[in-house]
C-alpha cells in the first residue's frame, strides 16, 4: 500500500516527549506533514527549555522518517523554540499555588462540573492541598454540589476569601450572586471577572488547584490560558461521537495555546442495575479509545451513570465522600494517574 500522511503521523505518535508517556503529535508539536512519490515534508515545532530535549525528539524524528522514506527526501523542518517566560498577556503564576489544572469539555451536560469537584475531593483524600475553581460564570453548579450556602466575604487587601468545604479551598460566582440571579454579562465583564477571581484571591498555600470550566472554547478559556500557566488540561466526555466532536474541538483550543492535555475522562459509558449488577451501554460503541491511543493521551478514568453521584452531588456531599461507592476508587486511580502526569510534566 503507498505510503500517507496518515502512516507518517502514526509513527510519529509513537514518540514520547522525553520523561513523560505522552506523544510529540498529542502535544501538538507536528504541524505539517506530506508525502509524494518523492518527498517526505514534515514540519515539527517543539516548545521546551532544554536543548537536549529538542535535540533527542529530533534525533527520533529523524530515525522514524528515514525507516519509511524509502527512495523519497526527506525534508524536514524542525523548530525549536524556548517557552514564553514573559508573555504579552500577562501569563503568570498564582502564589502559593504549586499545580494548576483546568477541567474541560467543548460540550455541556457531560458531568464535568460533578468530575472537577470529586477529583478536586479525590486530592484531598489523598494528601494534598486542594482548591476548586468554578469558572462557570453563566451556570455555576458547583455551591450546590459543595453545599456553599454563604456568600464569600473579603481580606483586608479586598481580596475574595475561598470558602473552606469538605477540606478543601472554594470559590464560585454562586459565592458572589444569588443563586437564582441569572448572570447577563456580555464576554468582556465575564473575562475580567474570571481575571480577578483567580488573580486576586486570597488562596493560601495549595498543591493543586482545579478550575473547572464552562463548555465551549470562548472567553473563559482563552482568558485562562491568557492569565495563568496551567499543568495541564483534563477533557470530560460521554462516549456518544456528537460529543466527542466538540471535546475534539476543546482539545485542539488547548494544543494551539501549547497547554498539555494532561488526559481523558469517559463519563456515563453504561447503567449498572442495581437490582441485577447488568451493566447496559448507554451509548453505541465510539472511537474514542482509538483516538486516545493515536493521540498518546491517556484515558483517566472510564465512569459509569450511578444515579447516587446525582442525588450525592444534590444533597451537597459529593459522592467520592461516601467510602461504600464504587466510583471513590475509580477517581482515587484517575487522581494519581493524572498528578503522575503533571508532575513529569512540571520536571521537564
Amino acid at each position: 500500500m503507498p505510503l500517507t500522511s496518515h502512516d507518517i503521523n502514526t509513527a510519529l505518535s509513537k514518540i514520547t516527549y522525553p520523561g513523560m508517556s505522552r506523544s510529540i503529535v498529542s502535544f501538538g508539536f507536528v504541524k505539517e506533514v506530506s508525502v509524494t512519490d518523492t518527498v517526505i515534508h514534515c514540519q515539527i515545532i517543539v516548545t521546551t527549555q532544554h536543548d537536549t530535549i529538542a535535540q533527542q525528539i529530533q534525533s527520533e524524528v529523524e530515525t522514524v522518517l528515514r525507516h519509511l522514506a524509502g527512495n523519497r527526501n526527506i525534508e524536514l523542518d524542525f523548530q525549536h523554540r524556548q517557552p514564553k517566560t514573559t508573555a504579552p498577556q500577562g501569563i503568570q503564576t498564582i502564589p502559593g499555588v504549586k499545580h494548576i489544572i483546568a477541567v474541560a469539555s467543548g460540550k455541556g451536560g457531560v458531568g464535568k462540573s460533578t468530575i472537577a469537584v470529586n477529583l478536586a475531593l479525590t486530592f484531598s483524600r489523598l494528601g494534598y492541598s486542594t482548591a476548586l475553581l468554578d469558572a462557570d460564570i453563566y451556570g455555576p453548579s458547583i455551591p450546590l454540589m459543595m453545599g456553599m450556602t454563604e456568600p464569600h466575604t473579603l481580606d483586608e487587601r479586598q481580596h475574595i476569601r475561598p470558602q473552606r468545604l469538605h477540606d478543601i479551598s472554594v470559590i464560585s460566582i454562586g459565592g458572589i450572586v444569588r443563586r437564582s440571579e441569572a448572570v447577563i454579562w456580555r464576554g468582556p465583564l465575564v473575562s475580567g471577572t474570571l481575571k480577578q477571581m483567580i488573580t486576586e484571591t486570597n488562596w493560601g498555600e495549595q498543591d493543586i488547584l482545579i478550575i473547572d470550566l464552562p463548555p465551549g472554547t470562548g472567553d473563559a478559556q482563552l482568558t485562562l490560558v491568557q492569565t495563568v500557566q496551567l499543568d495541564g488540561a483534563v477533557i470530560v466526555t460521554t462516549p456518544q461521537t456528537v460529543a466527542f466532536m466538540d471535546v475534539e474541538r476543546a482539545i485542539s483550543m488547548f494544543n494551539k495555546v501549547t497547554v498539555p492535555i494532561a488526559g481523558l475522562i469517559i463519563n456515563m459509558t453504561a447503567y449498572i442495575c442495581p437490582h441485577c449488577g447488568k451493566e447496559s451501554l448507554l451509548y453505541p460503541t465510539s472511537s474514542i479509545e482509538q483516538y486516545s491511543e493515536k493521540n498518546s493521551i491517556p484515558i483517566l478514568a472510564t465512569l459509569p451513570f450511578d444515579p447516587h453521584c446525582a442525588a450525592a452531588g444534590d444533597e451537597g456531599i459529593p459522592i467520592v465522600l461516601h467510602d461504600h461507592s464504587p466510583l471513590t476508587e475509580l477517581y482515587q486511580t484517575a487522581a494519581q494517574s493524572l498528578i503522575k502526569s503533571i508532575m513529569h510534566h512540571s520536571n521537564n
